[in-house]
């Protein structure tokens, strides 16, 4: 939680990045925390997509296993 605190004293100066915003929302800070702190809704909201975009499973044709599975399966079968 002091982490989140220093982040927020530092808000005076400047705005987190996204990317801090993430790190804090991994390490369990609730976004209303966040909010409470000073951190702009915007910010929260786009951590909160990065997050849930890096949480999805990758695709059909994506990912390093498929890159390397399937040329091999190919050559198999």
């Amino acid at each position: 939680m002091n982490e989140e605190m220093g982040l927020a004293q530092q808000g005076a100066n400047r705005q987190p990045t996204v990317r801090e915003v993430v790190e804090l929302l991994k390490q369990g800070v609730k976004p209303e925390e966040l909010a409470e702190y000073g951190i702009p809704d915007e910010i929260i909201q786009a951590a909160m997509q990065m997050l849930t975009q890096s949480m999805q499973a990758p695709q059909e044709n994506q990912g390093l296993a498929n890159t390397v599975m399937k040329p091999v399966q190919e050559g198999v079968m």
